[in-house]
């Protein structure tokens, strides 16, 4: 789906102009705004299904996650349609696209919220029985299909945001009943077990409760930017932003296959794996950290070379650039971050989370006047660095622990 999204972003912008897309970008954050309602139930869903799935009660569990997501998506969705004529009246800035079609394109984007959110039960259920191939399989599928079917509506039908949304929302309602219904028929793959209690829903719900700060904080910390900018600045200008850090937080996928092949040896570990911990730091920096250091030098040659338009590769080639490296020392803090999952750190998580967010909302609000998307991107930055440099200090601390138990 990310090959999708990065193929089908340059023809769009071609097709409907920098300013509807502007207004795809801003249906998307309000749908990011309102996934805070996730509370941290897809990170923790598959985990579990898996418990329930050994006992034969994977199928009663996922039941009670479809019924909180159901309730969740129609509250967030009801919430939305009810606030979007005083968002685009007096939150947004002005700008000479019509009211009226914003506010279309919002709420079109506010029914692709309703099925999507409700759909990761049906993932999270696939995830924690063990048939991820399925999961993935069909959310390629439908996700490769709302961008085809996107682009052929604005270059078919009408080059409009409203009209590049509308398939994404009925693809994701068509895959929301689909999936409902697959696992409805799917038998449940392990019998009862006797005597073995069914998943209460008091006890789900308090697990998600435990779980839902430090993921809400962590969602916030990652939307900030986008959320202040599409309040500040004008849509164009917002849409260009997320086009071009699009592209760059792509890279983040350098780090991933790094951090999941060294995060289970640290992890089992008794004593902190100094030596899996080295390599790690030495693979983050060459494969991870190096191409980001080398797109940000070279951010307006790559953005004209994807986006086919000089003018808008110069207006964003600096958000480009301080957001690629952003990426490249998020990669280097993994190591640290790798060192926080081992050792359960949860509490200094939130507190760096916090820390993030608030630098990046007190640079944004006195970085001058008029906030500009150079300026979103400058805060992750400088958030970033905050937290390379509270990760190198919890990996300092714990070494020095570690050497002084080998001695």
């Amino acid at each position: 789906m990310a090959v999708a999204l990065l193929v089908s972003t340059p023809i769009a912008i071609k097709i409907i102009g920098a300013e509807q897309w502007g207004i795809v970008a801003i249906g998307g954050t309000l749908q990011a705004i309102l996934l805070l309602l996730d509370a941290g139930m897809r990170q923790i869903m598959p985990r579990e299904i898996a418990h329930f799935h050994v006992n034969g009660h994977a199928k009663s569990a996922y039941r009670m996650f479809l019924y909180i997501y159901l309730v969740a998506a129609s509250a967030g969705f009801l919430l939305g349609q009810s606030s979007v004529s005083y968002i685009v009246q007096y939150a947004l800035p002005e700008n000479s696209v019509d009211a009226s079609t914003i506010e279309m394109a919002l709420r079109i984007a506010l029914v692709q919220f309703l099925f999507q959110l409700p759909n990761s039960a049906a993932i999270g259920y696939w995830d924690g029985t063990e048939q991820q191939a399925k999961a993935n399989i069909r959310q390629s599928i439908f996700g490769v299909s709302k961008y085809a079917t996107g682009l052929a509506s604005i270059a078919f039908l009408e080059p409009t945001a409203a009209a590049y949304l509308l398939p994404f929302a009925a693809l994701s309602a068509l895959e929301f009943f689909i999936n409902v219904r697959a696992v409805a028929i799917e038998p449940e793959l392990n019998e009862p077990t006797a005597g073995t209690p069914a998943p209460a829903a008091r006890a789900i719900i308090g697990g998600v409760a435990a779980f839902t700060p430090p993921v809400v904080i962590g969602m916030l910390t990652s939307q900030v930017d986008r959320i202040v900018l599409s309040l500040t600045t004008p849509t164009a200008s917002y849409g260009i932003y997320v086009a071009v850090t699009t592209l760059a937080l792509a890279m983040s996928h350098l780090s991933t296959p790094i951090y999941r092949a060294f995060l289970p040896k640290i992890s089992a570990s008794a004593h902190l794996p100094i030596d899996a911990l080295n390599r790690m730091a030495v693979a983050m920096f060459f494969i991870c950290f190096v191409p980001c250091v080398l797109a940000a030098f070279y951010s307006q040659a790559i953005l004209e070379l994807w986006l086919r338009d000089g003018e808008v590769a110069q207006v964003g080639a600096k958000a480009f650039q301080y957001t690629a490296i952003s990426v490249g020392l998020n990669g280097i803090f993994s190591v640290a971050y790798a060192v926080i999952i081992r050792n359960r750190q949860f509490k200094a998580l939130i507190i760096i989370n916090i820390a993030m967010l608030c630098i990046q909302l007190l640079y944004l609000y006195s970085a001058s006047s008029a906030i500009s998307i150079e300026d979103g991107a400058l805060s992750k930055l400088i958030a970033a660095v905050l937290q390379l440099m509270v990760g190198a200090y919890i990996l300092n601390s714990e070494y020095s622990v570690a050497t002084k138990i080998k001695k």
